[in-house]
């Protein structure tokens, strides 16, 4: 025989047997009330759909954040995972190749002016145009580290968006574990029989509140019935009358009010 006892507490809804009743294994024996069980479930199920939301959104912003990087790249030749030098920026390749040129002028003027074979505006021309393309590179150059911190500022966004995503996929899981463990406390909430038998004993009734691990939690006790061998000494004057596959029928003084049917076997 067992008892039986539910694994979580709750109020009694509905009671489906008594004693003496012979309840099949499997069958509902005891509802418990499970509304809070249900909201719970329904509040999950919300959650898990909110941060599949999230989620869809994250990976949207996955990928904008690489089309904008591969923009800032493209604006600026480099590929994927290229290392970005600011010399070989066109704008300052070109100025630098001018100020080459100009430099060479500067210094020829300069022999020039000391054998006095020009003229000092002539000179003076010159270290202004080698003068200003200075100024020109370093503001190519300081161009050249803006464009080199939009694609470093465009590449950790697509960092960020990639962890945002993996953490909105994260609280899914989570979410939808609190889903199962809601359709968990439903099930729960159905006391089925564990084994066939008769009730030899029924503590639960309708309404009352129920706590497991409590030592008055059971709702009911089966015992399992199994078919019973007995000898029964027959007078030696009666042996006739009794022959393998006979049915009988017998009473026990446990049982004083139920007949109990079986079969001679020999």
């Amino acid at each position: 025989g067992g008892d039986v006892a539910p694994t979580v507490g709750g109020k009694i809804v509905e009671v489906n047997f008594d004693i003496g009743s012979y309840v099949q294994k499997g069958a509902v024996l005891v509802r418990l009330d499970g509304r809070d069980a249900q909201i719970r479930l329904e509040q999950a199920q919300a959650q898990v759909e909110q941060q599949q939301k999230a989620v869809g959104q994250a990976e949207a912003n996955v990928q904008q954040a690489i089309a904008n990087l591969r923009q800032t790249q493209a604006r600026l030749g480099v590929r994927d995972g290229e290392t970005f030098d600011i010399e070989t920026f066109s704008q300052v390749r070109n100025i630098n190749a001018q100020l080459e040129l100009a430099e060479k002028e500067l210094r020829r003027a300069e022999r020039l002016l000391e054998t006095g074979d020009i003229a000092r505006t002539i000179y003076d021309q010159r270290k202004s145009q080698r003068d200003a393309l200075l100024g020109q590179l370093s503001e190519a150059r300081s161009n050249a580290a803006v464009a080199v911190k939009a694609i470093d500022t465009a590449r950790s966004a697509v960092g960020t968006a990639q962890a945002a995503a993996a953490s909105a996929r994260a609280a899914v899981a989570t979410a939808q574990t609190q889903v199962d463990q809601a359709r968990k406390a439903i099930s729960d909430t159905i006391v089925y029989a564990p084994i066939s038998g008769f009730v030899a004993e029924r503590t639960a009734d309708l309404g009352e509140f129920v706590t497991p691990n409590t030592p008055n939690s059971k709702v009911a006790t089966i015992v399992r019935t199994s078919v019973l061998r007995m000898r029964i000494d027959v007078p030696e004057q009666n042996i006739g009358q009794v022959k393998a596959g006979q049915g009988i029928s017998l009473q026990t003084s446990a049982y004083p009010d139920r007949n109990f049917a079986g079969t001679v076997v020999r």
